[in-house]
């Protein structure tokens, strides 16, 4: 004989496993709730149902799993609507962009994250409505609409600051610097150094680099070097720290470029080569070809530049 109150047990032991990130072990203890609501004696819990259907969805998305997450959601979508839940099929939704979103499937994800602000109030789920502003801005972006893109990621910045989410906070601002770099170098440094600092409040050396490398660009790109310099050397000790390989790559390319407008021919060519070796670990073949490119090129064809 069972019930759902077996299945909620098993619900929470899940949650608990998923503290400890045991994925696979909240994934069986998942299966097993579902499997006691099956066969349960009393009345169906839709709702409980509809939850673990959605963690089983981001569980799966975790295990690189995308289909069974997608069948996970799509499920608990259906459920949430069943019993007219919208918070609930908001939640889902948003898994759902994010799904898309990341395999690049932006007017799809587009789509899913439009709802999910559709479907919320004001005040309710805050920070799935911040998140979604932000991959609206991302979108936005990569589709060459600036104004537009800045906007969802003011929005979204926002609410990160009512909700005292200092990292996301962070993130926010560094893709509102992102968005600015060219048209207003001078508000994006403002921003990027703001985003800087709440970064190294939340102790993400991540969105740090992020920032320091940012601050560096736009250095490089008035033409002062020696500060383009410094910022690089930042952002590579705290991608060392933080393990971003693939983002010290490109901040060893650039730290090459600073040292030979510089007019040191041999610490340019150490970065070069560097950002070479990281590359082919990585397998990232053009980066690497590109790296070894300029490490065959002229020192006459950079210097003072």
């Amino acid at each position: 004989m069972t019930s759902a109150i077996d299945a909620r047990t098993l619900f929470l032991q899940a949650m608990d496993a998923l503290q400890d990130d045991a994925y696979e072990k909240a994934a069986d203890l998942l299966y097993s709730a579902l499997n006691h609501l099956q066969h349960a004696d009393d009345a169906p819990n839709l709702a409980l149902k509809a939850a673990i259907h959605l963690m089983l969805g981001q569980l799966n998305a975790d295990m690189d799993e995308i289909a069974q997450a997608r069948e996970h959601l799509a499920i608990a979508h259906e459920l949430y609507r069943e019993f007219n839940d919208p918070i609930g099929r908001a939640r889902v939704r948003l898994e759902l962009g994010e799904l898309a979103f990341w395999e690049e499937q932006y007017t799809i994800a587009q789509k899913h994250y439009e709802r999910v602000l559709a479907l919320l109030d004001h005040d309710q789920e805050r920070e799935a409505q911040a998140m979604a502003l932000m991959r609206l801005g991302a979108i936005a972006f990569e589709e060459d609409e600036i104004d537009r893109a800045y906007t969802f990621y003011e929005r979204s910045l926002k609410i990160f600051e009512e909700l005292g989410d200092t990292l996301s906070a962070a993130g926010a601002i560094l893709e509102l610097a992102n968005t600015l770099q060219s048209e207003k170098p001078a508000e994006a440094e403002r921003l990027f150094l703001k985003g800087f600092t709440l970064a190294n409040e939340a102790g993400s050396n991540y969105l740090a680099s992020l920032a320091s490398h940012g601050l560096g660009v736009l250095a490089a790109d008035r033409g002062d070097w020696r500060q383009a310099l410094d910022y690089y050397r930042t952002a590579i000790d705290l991608k060392n720290r933080c393990g971003d390989h693939e983002g010290l790559i490109f901040t060893y390319l650039a730290l090459g470029t600073a040292e030979r407008e510089l007019g040191d021919e041999t610490a340019a060519q150490r970065a070069w080569e560097q950002a070479a070796e990281l590359a082919r670990r990585e397998g990232m073949n053009e980066v690497e070809d590109i790296a070894k490119a300029l490490m065959r090129s002229e020192p006459i064809d950079w210097v003072g530049h």
